[in-house]
């Protein structure tokens, strides 16, 4: 199939597909007689799985190795991307109790100023020296 049929059916943009391509993520089959090039049905897995994993979180190097993996033995793949995908769980989970410590901040922050709309810029300080207090990491 053609660059704009497997763009088309991934939907995944041509110049992304010359990117990836460029980067190794993914070959084409060969050239038609016209020069255009030819791509075969594990273009479009090869696609799906690169949009998916970077769904996930991880690079293009990182999806990269994936594929090499992948390309060899499927057993000795999944042993050797499970630490990635359990160490992407983490970052992840991490990421989550930051993001839950922001939200609580914030809501704090909302009621605040529900509490005290006529409060001005008289309360910054209080305001600034209140939330790093409850959130030292907020000062970074």
């Amino acid at each position: 199939m053609l660059i704009s049929d497997l763009s088309r059916r991934t939907r995944i943009s041509r110049h992304t597909i010359r990117y990836y391509e460029k980067l190794g993520l993914l070959q084409s089959g060969g050239r038609r007689e016209n020069s255009y090039k030819e791509y075969g049905e594990d273009a479009d897995y090869r696609l799906r799985f690169i949009h998916q994993v970077k769904r996930l979180g991880f690079s293009l190097a990182e999806i990269k190795d994936f594929l090499a993996l992948l390309s060899h033995s499927t057993q000795k793949a999944s042993q050797r991307i499970m630490p990635a995908l359990q160490q992407k769980k983490s970052e992840i989970d991490s990421r989550i109790r930051e993001l839950q410590t922001l939200k609580r901040e914030l809501e704090r922050l909302i009621r605040h100023c529900g509490n005290n709309p006529k409060k001005g810029a008289e309360q910054i300080k209080e305001l600034v020296e209140s939330m790093e207090e409850r959130a030292p990491s907020l000062r970074s």
